[in-house]
This record gives structure tokens, C-alpha cells and sequence, in this order.
């Protein structure tokens, strides 16, 4: 069996460690970003399906 030693408890205390506060700012920009346009393009897809049901 393989043992590791674990970095951190959590991935919030490893990403602190690991990467700056503006490296962190800047991933959570980009993570907000790409959810918005996830959100508008599955409002368009049902929006879609709808159309297509009746």
C-alpha cells in the first residue's frame, strides 16, 4: 500500500500556499466568468427545448 504524506487539510488552505493572492483573485475571476456564460448557454438550450416541445 502507498502512503502520502497530505499538503494541507483542505484546498482552501493549499491553494493559499501554493498560489498568491492575486493568482487566487484572478482563477476566481475566470471561474465566475466561465459559470456566467455555463448559465446563459443552458437558459438558451431549454429555452430551445421548449420551442421544439410544442
Amino acid at each position: 500500500m502507498n502512503k502520502t504524506n497530505a499538503i494541507g487539510s483542505n484546498w482552501k488552505e493549499i491553494r493559499k500556499e501554493l498560489f498568491s493572492q492575486e493568482e487566487i483573485h484572478k482563477t476566481d475571476e475566470r471561474v465566475a466568468s466561465i459559470r456566467k456564460k455555463l448559465k446563459k448557454k443552458e437558459r438558451t438550450a431549454k429555452k430551445i427545448r421548449n420551442v421544439h416541445e410544442y
